[in-house]
């Protein structure tokens, strides 16, 4: 009701405007349109009539001057604070300022088609407005601009000051380039330069500038002449490729002769590169584009290859060259596309080598705006598409073939119709939810195209009368078959029983939550097939609201997330038109089995599912064993699926789920522990591993200040530093009430029957404490208090080095702090396995997430570990930190990696890659199993995972009654 009284308002206000010429009503009914219930459609389709020159998407106050959306043939940019020299130099074509709209031009700077202004990047109007940072968007309400009032004032002027304005907008501020490397090496042969359509003496100058001796130019109409010279070169001679209109980082040789030193058997190496992003202005330089090494798939669908290319000239006299180019791209993805047929190693180097100018040497960039999805002529792009139609017969399968993309010049897509006859068994497990399972069948009945298929109906232990009537009633239907299980859920399980009843030769996993919404999903879906060594093929997924739910997964190295899905949640599709990756079929590492059509053969040859993974990564573990087998998983876009997500499970948000998800998470880790290692091959390490825009992640610094001691009361007993084989124990502790635990005491009194201990407070009202510290020194070998800094690291560097005498007697250390109540049980327990333990260092925990470490609740270190020069290091330039995050990641983790690397051996004594919280998701089985001596303070006063801690009392009750009544006292207060 309120909806239809604000429509009617709106148009009573649009018809007095368009009728009377009475603007009032209707500006300020458009000022306030945050207020109103109207959604942006009936604002454009009310202002569609007036508006001939604009597109209809534009046509909100959100993103231009209200205005213009109520008179359009007033507006002037002059009165509307448009700066109208600049514009006139951006657009020579705009004969007077007033045509802005009539000559169609504004709308192309709406597209993103043109800049604004030479000083700014063209970029989308409405990618711009979702993606402006809070404080701008609070400055657009606060002032009621739009999009484009706001890009002409505050965000040009914060742009150009080096602040964060939007996201499609700060990836253009400037970039700084490959920072020099100490004591570079150079190739055994010198390196040769070749540059394209320049003139000797231009070609000389851009060579030396940037460190090569040996350079030759070349044109694009004349390229035999060039292969002929190559192939008089050393074979083991690099030979790096660049236009006339290239610039060269300053220190792209030394950053090339290093990369090309490591990986000896390189047969070419690609970069990453920047792009100088105007013509008017030479130092405009920014969206950096970060890629890894060139696969075929991605060359042949969006020419993914950039950078500086160096090919090593042996294999440069095999390539078949063509006689002429019509641009850089073409002749460069012709001739890497050769080499990968050839199953020659290929690698790329992670450093922005080259800046681009693709105004004058065009490429199919990763992330651009549209203006630079355009540069290409007619001829190139004719070239480009034949080029590769000739190239791909290489790659692709019996019936496969590529067509040109019909939006996105120079990108293609699969098509597949090959002559063996094609079945595909779709697999839907489900239990109840009986709407949801139909919904999921009418469709596939109603999109899934000419394709052959059956459906095997795998029902879980449904026990609702409707799902059952409903399953009675499809028993006589030829195409579906229907399994029974009566088992605990486990969808790898599941799927891999299901999978016995099928004839196809195409296996489709699908959620019964899915939702086919396009024609021919079965065609879209085989179509990657086309490429000959496709294993497996995922679709994009909706959520019911149109964003994007899924496109491909991501593996992060060193994070607490395992995965990153790119694109995730994105619904304006001005911000997906910028990631081209998302706009075409992709090689990814992993898709999602919601919806993941995969070859028969090979899902049996790979042992199909990992039953191991009852729950979650199922899909993920399955793709990469498929990938270790040579084949490719590919996604494609193209398909309307939507995913219901959440409606037949749930989410793993907390309790036993979160448990788990994380033993699950943990043993994807365990088990691609060489993937996490390294990274994910398919993209690039620069990528910023908590963002699903491609952001890149900044450059890493040094924190200006290290952690000092900040001593505020120190005591140590009196006795000469002998030889002693007790351990050194070193407590931190912090208190935000400024007192001390009533357990703690007890807990010093029982690890003094097994080391001597130093407590570090970093409480500094404790040494006003008279009674507090009396009761420290019957206890401890050494008291400090502190100010606290650096968190519980600050407080072991304090102690290490104030007993850094103390140290050389002993042949172990032990860190351990307060974070844990205890003992729960006997300390000799732990004791005695620390003795059993020959490693250098021994923690209690130990946990997968980021990268493998030892939880630095307790750690001890040996002789060999402390002794060496990692460790001492480690500790010298420990920095302050802004995050507690942050310090776990360099610190908790850092530390058993810093170890690991420096030839130390590490042994956690209670779990064995562990993933998570182990404290917290089995702390039960821990204490009664294992005679574990702790139980976590987190756990049971904020219990963030929501833990079954049910019992404690009763279990602590009989373990230690003391501990029992100190907890419970604290957990009262």
């Amino acid at each position: 009701m309120e909806m239809e009284r604000a429509t009617e308002r709106l148009q009573k206000a649009l018809n007095n405007s368009q009728q009377r010429g009475e603007h009032g009503p209707l500006l300020r009914l458009l000022r306030r349109y945050r207020r109103e219930p109207w959604d942006g459609l009936a604002i454009r389709n009310a202002l569609k009539p007036q508006h001939r020159h604009l597109d209809h998407r534009f046509l909100h106050p959100q993103l231009l001057p209200v205005e213009l959306l109520v008179d359009p043939d007033g507006w002037t940019p002059d009165q509307a604070g448009f700066h109208l020299d600049a514009l006139q130099a951006a657009h020579p074509d705009l004969k007077e300022p007033d045509h802005l709209i009539s000559s169609g031009i504004l709308n192309q700077i709406l597209r993103g088609e043109r800049p604004l202004y030479d000083d700014l990047p063209a970029l989308s109007i409405d990618a711009y407005a979702a993606e402006l940072r809070r404080s701008h968007r609070a400055i657009c309400k606060r002032e009621q601009l739009s999009a484009l009032a706001h890009l002409n004032s505050y965000g040009r002027d914060a742009f150009h000051q080096g602040e964060a304005v939007a996201t499609c907008l700060d990836r253009y501020r400037i970039q700084v380039e490959a920072k020099p490397i100490c004591a570079a090496r150079r190739p055994i042969q010198q390196p040769w330069l070749v540059v394209i359509d320049a003139e000797i003496q231009h070609a000389i100058r851009l060579g030396r500038a940037a460190g090569w001796d040996k350079i030759v130019a070349a044109q694009s109409q004349a390229l035999t002449p060039l292969a002929q010279r190559l192939a008089e070169l050393h074979p083991d001679t690099p030979v790096s490729f660049c236009h006339r209109s290239d610039r060269l980082a300053l220190h792209a040789i030394e950053h090339l002769s290093i990369y090309w030193h490591q990986h000896r058997n390189l047969a070419l190496c690609s970069s990453d590169e920047l792009i100088a992003w105007t013509l008017t202005d030479p130092e405009a330089i920014g969206n950096p584009q970060c890629r890894v090494e060139p696969t075929a798939p991605r060359l042949l669908m969006r020419g993914a290859l950039g950078g500086l290319i160096t090919i090593r000239a042996g294999h440069l006299t095999n390539l078949d060259w063509p006689a002429s180019t019509n641009s850089m791209h073409e002749l460069l993805v012709n001739l890497t596309l050769q080499l990968l047929d050839s199953n020659v190693s290929c690698g790329h180097c992670g450093e922005s080598l080259l800046i681009r100018t693709p105004a004058l040497n065009p490429s199919i960039l990763d992330v651009g705006s549209p203006m630079e999805r355009h540069w290409f002529n007619n001829n190139q792009i004719n070239a480009i598409n034949n080029m590769l139609t000739s190239q791909s017969a290489r790659f692709l399968a019996e019936g496969g073939a590529i067509q040109p993309h019909p939006e996105i010049p120079g990108c293609q897509r699969f098509r597949f119709q090959p002559e063996q006859h094609i079945k595909v068994s779709i697999i839907i497990p489900f239990k109840d939810n009986v709407e949801l399972t139909q919904t999921c069948l009418s469709s596939i009945r109603s999109f899934a195209g000419q394709t052959e298929y059956e459906v095997i109906l795998a029902n879980n232990g449904s026990v609702k009368e409707p799902t059952k009537e409903w399953l009675s009633s499809l028993h006589s239907t030829k195409d579906i078959k229907i399994i029974d299980l009566a088992i605990d859920f486990n969808f790898a399980t599941i799927n891999n029983v299901a999978r016995k009843h099928c004839s196809g030769n195409f296996l489709l996993f699908l959620n019964n939550d899915i939702e086919f919404q396009s024609a021919n999903i079965l065609e879209e879906l085989l179509a990657p097939f086309a490429f000959k060594t496709t294993g497996a093929v995922g679709s994009k997924l909706l959520y019911p609201d149109g964003a994007t739910q899924h496109q491909g997964v991501v593996l992060i190295r060193g994070e607490r997330r395992a995965l990153r899905e790119p694109g995730k949640s994105i619904g304006d599709q001005a911000i997906l038109d910028d990631y081209l990756p998302l706009r075409v079929e992709e090689e990814v590492s992993a898709a999602s089995a919601a919806c993941l059509l995969v070859r028969a053969e090979l899902f049996d040859d790979v042992g199909g599912f990992n039953e191991a993974y009852a729950v979650t990564f199922n899909d993920v573990d399955l793709c990469l064993r498929i990938r270790q087998l040579g084949y490719k998983i590919m996604i494609t876009p193209y398909p309307k699926i939507i995913h219901h997500e959440g409606k037949s499970r749930g989410k793993d948000l907390d309790g036993e789920a979160l448990a788990r998800q994380q033993r699950e998470q943990g043993l994807l880790r365990e088990h691609h522990a060489d993937l996490y290692d390294k990274g994910d091959p398919l993209t690039s390490q620069h990528l910023h591993p908590h963002t699903n825009h491609f952001g890149i992640q900044p450059r890493q610094t040094e924190s200006a200040r290290k952690v000092e001691e900040k001593i505020v009361y120190s005591w140590t007993e009196q006795k000469r530093p002998t030889k002693s084989h007790r351990p050194l124990l070193f407590f931190a502790q912090f208190s935000a009430n400024g007192e001390l635990r009533s357990d703690i005491i007890p807990l010093l009194r029982a690890y003094k029957g097994h080391a001597d201990v130093v407590f570090i407070g970093a409480t500094p009202t404790l040494k006003q404490n008279r009674q507090i510290i009396q009761r420290l020194k019957g206890i401890c070998h050494s008291i400090i208090i502190r100010d606290n800094e650096g968190y519980d690291f600050g407080s072991w560097k304090t102690g290490i080095r104030f007993c850094q005498e103390d140290i050389q007697t002993r042949n172990e250390i032990i860190l351990t702090n307060d974070s844990l109540w205890g003992p729960v049980n006997p300390l000799k327990h732990l004791f005695k396995r620390i003795r059993l333990s020959s490693a250098d260092v021994v923690g209690l925990t130990d946990d997968l997430m980021y990268s493998y470490h030892l939880q630095s609740s307790f750690l001890v270190f040996r002789q060999k570990a402390i002794c060496s020069q990692a460790f001492q290091t480690f500790w010298e330039s420990l920095p302050m930190f802004n995050s507690k995050r942050e310090l776990v990641k360099a610190c908790e983790v850092g530390l058993s990696t810093l170890l690991s690397n420096a030839d130390m051996s590490l042994e956690s004594i209670y779990t064995k890659n562990s993933n998570g919280n182990v404290l917290h998701f089995q702390w039960r089985t821990l204490i009664e199993d294992n005679n574990f001596p702790f139980i976590k303070v987190s756990l049971l006063k904020e219990n963030p995972c929501n833990q079954n801690i049910e019992h404690w009392q009763h279990l602590l009750r009989k373990k230690n009654g003391k501990l029992l009544k100190s907890i419970k006292t604290q957990l009262d207060s």
